[in-house]
């Protein structure tokens, strides 16, 4: 009797753990990294990068800045079947000296039913790893993304390695504009123990030359 009650509460507390969070769970974390580029009013900055669930979806939210720029974008998602995110909105604002821009963007209806559907630029670091992890090493495609003003801006990729980097298990990837892959964007080193983590990362101008590179500084759950 007292083994059934045993497995009667077991059973029970796994089925509200199970319908309390999805079953695709993402680590919540906040990450610090260091910034540096060739932007001359932002040269050096450190880079927060935050996701919570909460109410039923992931939030997530990444913020730079200093007493002449700052950049904040704000994302929520969901999950579909296959563990990929799907957007459901996107905030982006900045600041350059005086100058202030807000954009909102709804993915309402776009992404409707869809195991695929259109993402933003913060839910692109969650899908990237992700389908390196399920797909390995050659894995390539195209990812349909709108940038911050609603345009479409659809991503291609290619995953070169999974690989250690500084003790932690990585994939290499690098990312450009659909159509154009001799104009590299990035390239990429992203965690595959925390989805979502960026461990380093190095940016391209249209030439080919390093625009600037984000470094992880320090990250802990939340």
């Amino acid at each position: 009797m007292k083994t059934n009650k045993f497995t009667y509460l077991f059973m029970t507390l796994l089925l509200i753990l199970l319908t309390a969070t999805p079953a695709w769970a993402y680590i919540p974390f906040k990450a610090e990294y260091l910034v540096e580029s060739r932007y001359k009013l932002a040269p050096s900055v450190n880079l927060t990068h935050e996701i919570r669930w909460r109410a039923g979806m992931y939030h997530v939210s990444m913020e730079a800045g200093n007493s002449l720029v700052s950049w904040r974008e704000n994302s929520r998602f969901t999950l579909s079947d296959t563990a990929l995110p799907v957007s459901k909105d996107f905030r982006s604002r900045t600041r350059v000296i005086q100058n202030r821009n807000d954009r909102k963007l709804s993915f309402d209806g776009r992404n409707d039913g869809r195991n695929d559907g259109i993402l933003d630029r913060q839910t692109l670091v969650f899908a990237l790893p992700l389908i390196a992890q399920q797909r390995g090493v050659g894995a390539s495609g195209m990812l349909e993304s709108l940038n911050h003003r609603g345009r479409e801006k659809n991503i291609e990729y290619f995953v070169h390695e999974l690989l250690d980097y500084e003790g932690s298990r990585a994939a290499l990837i690098d990312v450009w504009f659909e159509g154009k892959p001799d104009e590299l964007l990035g390239r990429v080193y992203f965690s595959l123990e925390v989805p979502g983590l960026i461990l380093h990362a190095e940016a391209f101008d249209e030439d080919g030359r390093s625009l600037g590179t984000l470094k992880l500084t320090h990250w802990s759950p939340i």
